[in-house]
């Protein structure tokens, strides 16, 4: 079995969960997600239809996957090119299905079309260990979680019906800031989505 298979199977089972779901369509709602859910849609809809769309994002997420990426020491004022680490290992092979440019070139897509890129750590030995794989995942089936105090408690990943909790620890997440919602981000092409789909 995998490694993201068993951490998912592991969370479906836990009986109390990591963070706080909502089994209610209004309380997703409330976190943003029924919003975030049709505009993500709506992008992915429109670059699989839109060859104009489909040809400025691949470009775009191909461009940034093709970059070499590198891992540096700062010490100091001067920084040392770390050439073998468990990072680069991960990088360059972040699971059992993904290459590296793969993984990337996904993640980039989901930024350019939503604002948004999520990636799942699995297996990761403490806070500050590294994760022994990575798993991109859709923007629109991720729900932050609010937190009173503590800006957020974790994250739901929302699947059909299903709605499997994650800690803060297993998400990775990065957003293009969205002056309307502190918790999702935001993408340039919500803002012209009607405009090409009249293209």
């Amino acid at each position: 079995m995998s490694l993201i298979r068993q951490a998912v199977a592991s969370m479906l089972k836990a009986a109390t969960p990591a963070v706080p779901v909502g089994r209610s369509p209004g309380m997703a709602e409330t976190w943003g997600y029924s919003q975030a859910r049709s505009q993500s849609e709506a992008a992915s809809k429109m670059m699989a239809s839109n060859p104009w769309l489909f040809i400025t994002i691949d470009r775009i997420a191909s461009a940034v996957a093709a970059a070499e990426w590198q891992l540096f020491q700062r010490g100091g004022e001067k920084m040392k090119l770390i050439e073998e680490h468990p990072l680069l290992t991960l990088w360059a092979k972040p699971n059992s299905f993904d290459k590296g440019m793969e993984f990337i070139e996904t993640l980039q897509q989901h930024f350019e079309l939503t604002g948004e890129m999520w990636w799942l750590n699995v297996g990761q030995n403490g806070p500050g260990g590294v994760p022994q794989e990575l798993w991109p995942l859709r923007p629109d089936r991720m729900v932050p979680v609010p937190h009173p105090t503590e800006f957020l408690s974790g994250y739901v990943y929302v699947v059909g019906l299903q709605r499997i909790p994650l800690e803060l620890s297993q998400g990775a997440f990065t957003h293009r800031p969205n002056p309307a919602d502190v918790y999702r981000g935001i993408s340039p092409l919500s803002s012209v989505l009607q405009d090409i789909s009249a293209d």
